[in-house]
């Protein structure tokens, strides 16, 4: 496999993103990948993300988030983020720490376990010392990148908003 590196976001990967978001449409017209149809331009995506990660506190609407590109040397492989802290007056009740998407032409390679395991390391540099993380019930290699983690398996819950049940893990750094 080749040498894989998270890291935040930059100028010089405007044209790899713009190719990544357009595979993520392409597999599924309703993607959204950190939600970047709400920025103008991939310089204020940049700018706003990373705002989120300076906050101190929580706000009404966020709470301080690290945002990070899996890359390989030629591409955007994923995409993580990670709250720095759970708060349920921002979060819904299905949120954690961290979410992740691997790019729909490289799924199922392994590329979503390696990439929370750097993610845990980032949350070990952030004091997170226990994060909480969920996936949808039906979302098995989602569970699977969890579980090879250390996830710990908390409780499934019904989300009538996503019309959804969401599995809850716990990993203990």
């Amino acid at each position: 496999m080749q040498e894989l590196i998270l890291r935040f976001p930059s100028l010089e990967d405007k044209d790899k993103w713009l190719e990544y978001y357009a595979e993520f449409l392409q597999d599924d017209i309703n993607a959204d990948p950190l939600n970047y149809s709400h920025y103008k331009t991939y310089e204020e995506f940049l700018i706003e993300i990373g705002k989120e990660e300076c906050l101190l506190h929580s706000t009404k609407k966020t709470i301080p988030t690290s945002y990070y590109l899996l890359m390989s040397s030629d591409k955007i492989i994923g995409h993580i983020f990670i709250h720095h802290f759970i708060d349920l007056n921002v979060l819904s009740d299905y949120e954690g720490n961290i979410g992740y998407a691997i790019r729909p032409k490289e799924r199922n390679k392994g590329y979503g376990t390696i990439m929370l395991k750097l993610a845990l390391e980032k949350c070990r540099d952030l004091n997170i010392h226990e994060v909480l993380i969920t996936c949808e019930k039906d979302n098995l290699a989602s569970a699977k990148v969890i579980e090879k983690n250390h996830g710990e398996f908390l409780e499934q819950i019904y989300i009538p908003l996503e019309n959804s049940i969401f599995k809850k893990y716990k990993i203990t750094l």
